[in-house]
């Protein structure tokens, strides 16, 4: 018999981390069973259908711009928010003086840097994944809606990666700072000169390669920094607190 341990489904370190259910997931849906939250996740999935379906009768055409521009202002809210939040929780507990509690606690580090980050970016996905069905039947009405859903798959993927990077900067200057706004400046200054520097370090390559060589450069430009902090973070993450501590 296979034990109950080896049973286990690869993410149920993520459903049993506190930090995911304290910071990530809002009171009420903490304290609702699973078959409410599908009745209820049924119930406005029908809601917004029948609301785009109404919108593309109203509208014509000209709805899917209200689709994309919204996908777009979300995800863009997305980068924005996650860095700021990120940048906020570790400095916040320091200040407050619980975060020796989460250090000594039970938890490995790598589950308090995944929690921390999946408890900044949980609140942030969760609109536009309730939104999903509205904003993507409002989108994909002719004249084009391959041009739609391919609108829709960018601004999504772009909040998914260029959420993960900005609350991966935020956190990690989290660390860091021994103030919020002490972190939130620093991530605020950096993703400034990432963007910044990020259309200059693309220039060279496209002059000499293929137009998609310097998309490709600005595109690591953007996400290298975020993803080298969160490996910085999962691998000296003791490293880097007790450095901070002195």
């Amino acid at each position: 018999m296979i034990a109950s341990a080896q049973r286990r489904s690869p993410f149920s370190d993520l459903w049993d981390n506190p930090i995911i259910r304290r910071e990530g997931v809002p009171r009420g849906l903490r304290q609702t069973k699973r078959a409410w939250l599908l009745v209820i996740g049924l119930t406005l999935a029908a809601g917004e259908v029948w609301a785009a379906l109404f919108l593309v009768d109203l509208l014509g055409d000209t709805a899917h711009i209200i689709g994309i521009a919204a996908a777009s202002l979300w995800a863009g809210l997305v980068v924005l928010l996650a860095g700021l939040h990120g940048a906020r929780t570790i400095a916040q507990e320091r200040t407050a003086g619980t975060w020796d509690q989460v250090i000594v606690s039970a938890l490995s580090r790598r589950h308090i840097v995944v929690g921390k980050l999946l408890g900044t970016l949980i609140p942030l996905w969760l609109p536009g994944l309730a939104l999903l069905p509205f904003l993507g039947l409002v989108s994909a009405v002719p004249p084009s809606p391959t041009e739609a859903a391919w609108g829709m798959a960018m601004a999504y993927g772009f909040a998914l990666l260029g959420g993960v990077c900005a609350a991966s900067l935020g956190l990690w200057w989290s660390v860091r700072s021994r103030s919020v706004f002490s972190a939130q400046l620093a991530t605020v200054l950096t993703g400034w000169g990432i963007i910044t520097f990020a259309p200059a370090a693309g220039l060279l390559p496209a002059l000499f390669l293929p137009n998609w060589a310097g998309g490709l450069v600005r595109g690591v430009v953007v996400l290298f920094p975020g993803a080298a902090g969160l490996i910085h973070l999962l691998t000296r993450f003791e490293a880097i607190d007790r450095g901070q501590r002195k």
